[in-house]
């Protein structure tokens, strides 16, 4: 340790100098200095420097020009306080460790610290000051600020050490603080690289970067990373106006928000139009941005913020891409569709095509018009629907086609059976998803492919064989999987309207058709309706219409509102009873015939549903 400048003689040096700590704070390193040589307070060094308050008696807040005098009372060399005392730059901004920020990016006053790495090492780093980054970089811990005893702020008073609280001297290293989940730490480490005071750091965040931020400085970067966190986290701006961050919001929401805006940095330009895009897309009002105004007050460029000639030209040229007045605008007018163009496309109205943006079913294309955000769609996808539209098959007319339940097209949808088409619009615009004509023409042809010459015995049809199915939903997915496959053999009858009429299967098909299965976990992303129409609950049942209305009154009255019931109850009442029907052709004999065998055994019949399921199935070795 050398004093600097023989011609600044500090009035006294302390007995005790200490060497500076790598990445230390100059506040810390006074602090640190004064405790070792118990000195109360930090004015009584500071004020050789020319601080005059002790009750701010921080050094840490612009080029001092006492710091000479100060280098020599601490007997180390110049250069080490004056790049830690982060200089007051021409634009008014500090620099720390080289890169110039907004001087409400530092937070001076507050002594944050990380109470793990105090532990480890009791010095206060120079990165625990950047409002931006509230978490240690080492320990992974959010900063905290309050003393875990007396729960004062901690700051720059007293001089105990950073280690021990300002006001009562408890451990700070005892303080409790979360932790900066996993997912984060490698994002947030290249981030808080464009600032850190190892300038191999700063070269290799800049380097990550596409090639289209690869012109900026480490410094640019991270201007640029605060204003894009400002659009990514509406929370962080201060007023209506203005640009610059207030950085009151909690420790996770900020890391959060300077996370995504590192991926929206890696993925530049797109990136960013696809957040202001969702943003935008579930904006209530016509001429909002859905973002409190955070999205515009980016792209509107004061002449006298502060910001960079660089910064300022990479958001030019970002808005200019954008901007259906600019140069852009052939282009943007060729890809794109307005609402009204959207509207007589999808032959919807305005606000229909608005409410189904809202609800996700359309892509929105962020551009400003008129120096105000505005929705335009994607004209690829709008005739694309519109084709869908024009060509859409819905499932009840499939179900109808088919002489199946919906919960049995839904199984075919879901095992990709049955090709399905513009999910995403479909699910918002008609409350399901939807096949097409071609697809479905496709899909029946492919029975004509798969069917035999003729079986042997005699057959009977598909309709007819699923009744021997009970106590569960018909597993239509996997039945139609095996007639494709040839694992259940078939012939066509082409004079019958249904699929599942038209289909000739053997007698002795029943057993296999009972062993096949749909199990809707196997499908977790798959939609299945919690309701079904009495029709449908008939063939869960394997009961006739006049038969399943009287069964269902009891959970859905016939002047009931709402003609569908519940999917869970129908379950149940089948897994309680067995209709005559389906025990008949477990037992291979006619109805009249299995209603004798089930009296002779003693079976309760337990109403219109039919005979108790679990004494028949016993009693009448039913497998």
């Amino acid at each position: 340790m050398t004093a600097t400048n023989a011609h600044a003689r500090a009035p006294w040096r302390v007995e005790a100098p200490l060497a500076p700590i790598e990445g230390e704070s100059l506040d810390g390193l006074i602090a640190r200095v004064a405790a070792a040589n118990w000195i109360e307070n930090a004015l009584t060094i500071t004020s050789l420097a020319g601080v005059v308050y002790g009750h701010k008696p921080t050094l840490s807040t612009s080029g001092w020009d006492g710091l000479p005098i100060l280098a020599d009372c601490l007997q180390v060399d110049l250069d080490e306080l004056q790049h830690r005392s982060y200089p007051t730059d021409a634009e008014g901004r500090r620099t720390f460790y080289g890169a110039p920020i907004e001087r409400n990016d530092l937070d001076l006053s507050v002594r944050r610290f990380a109470p793990a790495a105090l532990s480890t090492s009791p010095h206060h780093r120079a990165l625990w000051q950047l409002r931006a980054f509230p978490f240690c970089a080492d320990t992974w811990q959010y900063l905290v600020e309050r003393c875990p005893r007396c729960g004062a702020i901690q700051r720059w008073h007293h001089t105990n050490g950073v280690a021990r609280c300002d006001r009562c001297v408890e451990d700070l290293s005892a303080a409790q603080a979360d932790e900066v989940p996993f997912a984060l730490r490698s994002t947030l480490t290249k981030a808080l690289g464009l600032v850190h005071y190892d300038p191999s750091r700063k070269q290799q965040s800049v380097a990550a970067l596409p090639p289209e931020l690869q012109h900026l400085r480490a410094a640019d970067v991270y201007e640029l990373l605060v204003r894009v966190a400002l659009v990514v986290e509406p929370r962080l701006t201060p007023a209506r106006f203005g640009t610059s961050a207030r950085w009151n919001q909690p420790g996770p929401v900020v890391a959060d928000a300077i996370a995504s805006a590192w991926h929206v940095l890696l993925g530049w330009p797109s990136s960013l139009e696809n957040l202001m895009a969702d943003r935008l897309r579930a904006a209530p009002k016509r001429h909002g941005d859905g973002n409190n105004g955070s999205t515009m007050r980016f792209l509107r460029l004061a002449a006298n913020d502060g910001m960079s000639g660089e910064v300022r030209e990479t958001i030019e040229k970002f808005r200019r891409a954008v901007d259906l007045d600019g140069p852009n605008s052939a282009l943007l007018h060729e890809r794109t569709f307005s609402s009204a163009e959207a509207a007589a496309r999808l032959s919807r109205s305005t606000r229909g095509v608005g409410y189904l943006r809202r609800l996700g079913a359309l892509n929105t294309i962020f551009v400003v018009h008129a120096h105000r955000a505005a929705p335009r769609y994607d004209a690829a996808e709008i005739n694309t629907l519109a084709n869908v539209i024009a060509a859409r098959v819905p499932p009840e007319h499939v179900a109808w086609r088919l002489g199946v339940s919906y919960h049995g097209v839904e199984q075919l949808f879901a095992m990709q059976l049955l090709e399905t088409t513009g999910d995403r619009f479909c699910l918002h615009r008609y409350g399901s998803v939807q096949t097409t004509r071609q697809k479905f023409d496709e899909f029946l042809s492919r029975f004509h492919q798969a069917s035999r010459s003729a079986l042997a015995s005699d057959p009977v049809t598909l309709r007819v064989a699923v009744s021997s199915i009970g106590g569960r939903l018909k597993p239509w997915g996997p039945i139609f999987e095996s007639l494709l496959q040839g694992s259940l053999p078939f012939i066509l009858n082409a004079s019958r309207p249904a699929l599942t009429e038209q289909i000739l299967v053997d007698h002795s098909s029943y057993r296999f058709l009972r062993s096949l299965r749909f199990n809707h976990s196997d499908y977790p992303h798959a939609r299945f309706s919690s309701t079904m129409s009495r029709k449908d609950a008939g063939e869960v049942l394997n009961l006739t219409p006049r038969v399943y209305t009287e069964v269902l009154q009891a959970i859905a009255p016939a002047d009931c509102e709402d003609k569908s019931v519940s999917v869970s109850e129908v379950e149940r009442i089948s897994r309680v009873h067995i209709s005559t029907r389906e025990m008949a052709l477990r037992l291979g004999t006619t109805s009249k015939a299995a209603i004798a065998i089930a009296q002779e055994e003693d079976v309760p019949l337990l109403g219109p549903a039919g005979w108790c399921r679990a004494t028949c199935e016993t009693r009448l070795g039913l497998t």
